[in-house]
């Protein structure tokens, strides 16, 4: 997470899925906004992530259609205040 609060990257090794991993990264990166006065956390969240992070309070704000190089692909900007 950066000083905005925007979440770079939360990704879990696959053997790991579905054990609470990810929600409790997530738990504490949310502690440590508190903690440090960050009111709202934002992500880019990938079609497989974006499920996740609906349960977890955030909203989609955006849908986006970024490309790299010549890849295009679907994700969303979600907020979570």
């Amino acid at each position: 997470m950066d000083d905005a609060g925007y979440i770079d990257m939360l990704f879990v090794d696959p053997a790991y899925g579905r054990m609470g991993v990810a929600t409790s990264l997530l738990t504490r990166v949310g502690r440590f906004a508190a903690a440090h006065g960050i009111g709202r956390l934002t992500v880019h969240a990938s079609i497989t992530a974006r499920p996740f992070f609906t349960r977890r309070g955030f909203r989609t704000i955006e849908t986006r259609h970024p490309t790299i190089g010549t890849v295009s692909f679907v994700n969303y900007l979600m907020i979570c205040s």
